[in-house]
């Protein structure tokens, strides 16, 4: 965008008096927006959308969709590059792409996140032992309930498959690590993995998260899940006072 500022001094007054003016604004008006990184010009666009938004919500709206299908273009033309040559990625980068809207991305960066070897063998499990389950009854009322989180406008058909392909998904994790217990809310975070990256890379996502990251919701009984929770009103009063006691 620096190209349409320097030609607008140039076609008015001249390149001689347009380099000085340049050389001025450049180290002066513009310098923010010409360093190394883009931190601070991300961070002064922070602004842009509230104030936007306060004289029209509608144009807000569009530049807000408009910004993210620029970001992800971006963002998906560079991880086809860094794929193509076989790079290596860093956590901090592979942290920075995968928080991309794009489904093509994180299919690519979800699982490498979470170091997962796809390659390796995954759990075979019987339908049947699923479908036994002692917590089937209650996994199926979950994914019930889950219409909101399927794309608006799908086929009945595809939703009901989808819905199956979520039980199961479900099962095959807690009876492969017979020692995790299903949580209501746990179907939620399934789902997302499902729609995403499939069935496969789900669950050995899943499997990774659910020994890990979420193993305490997991346990037999809710004493640690508990526990945790003691901490969120404190969180949440330091943020807004109201809200706290609302929720209380």
């Amino acid at each position: 965008g620096y190209h349409d500022v320097a030609i607008t001094f140039l076609l008015v007054v001249g390149e001689m008096k347009a380099f000085r003016i340049l050389e001025v604004l450049s180290n002066d008006h513009l310098s923010e927006n010409m360093r190394d990184t883009m931190d601070e010009t991300s961070y002064v666009l922070n602004y842009m959308f509230p104030l936007v938004n306060k004289r029209s919500s509608d144009l807000c709206e569009f530049l807000e969709s408009a910004c993210t299908c620029r970001n992800y273009r971006e963002k998906e033309r560079e991880l086809k590059e860094i794929i193509s040559q076989n790079k290596q990625l860093s956590v901090e980068q592979l942290r920075h792409y995968a928080k991309s809207p794009g489904d093509d991305i994180r299919q690519e960066l979800w699982h490498r996140l979470l170091e997962i070897d796809l390659s390796a063998p995954c759990e075979n499990s019987n339908k049947n032992d699923l479908l036994s389950h002692s917590e089937y009854s209650q996994v199926v009322l979950d994914v019930n309930r889950s219409l909101k989180r399927f794309p608006p406008g799908i086929p009945i058909e595809q939703r009901l498959a989808l819905q199956d392909q979520l039980t199961l998904l479900i099962l095959k994790v807690i009876h492969a690590y017979p020692r995790l217990r299903y949580y209501q809310g746990y179907h939620d975070v399934a789902i997302t993995f499902l729609l995403v990256v499939g069935e496969m890379k789900a669950f050995r996502i899943l499997e990774v998260l659910s020994n890990d990251h979420l193993s305490e919701n997991m346990r037999d009984t809710m004493d640690e899940t508990s526990y945790v929770l003691n901490y969120m009103f404190p969180l949440v009063n330091k943020r807004s006072s109201d809200l706290c006691e609302f929720l209380e």
